[in-house]
């Protein structure tokens, strides 16, 4: 959708509650890409926690590595819902 400039030129009608369009494309794209990274850190979470629990169920060393990772992660993620003001469950 685009803004008509005909609401102000012609009939004094202005944005109240929110900038223009043009003065908030930066905003949204921030947003959306913070989005779009935090969809793909709990991708990530839930896919490391599936190898944590073959390897934790194989026996092997090798989960210690998976679990730093995890830790990590979910700092990562929690760091970033902070910035969007999400709630992370």
């Amino acid at each position: 959708y685009e803004y008509s400039e005909n609401w102000e030129k012609r009939w004094d009608i202005f944005l109240s509650s929110q900038k223009m369009p043009d003065e908030n494309f930066e905003r949204d794209s921030t947003q959306a890409l913070k989005r779009f990274k935090l969809r793909k850190l709990n991708k990530m979470i839930r896919q490391n926690a599936e190898k944590i629990k073959q390897l934790f169920e194989q026996k092997s060393e090798d989960y210690i590595i998976y679990l730093k990772l995890d830790q990590k992660l979910k700092g990562m993620r929690n760091e970033l819902a902070e910035e969007l003001g999400t709630v992370v469950l």
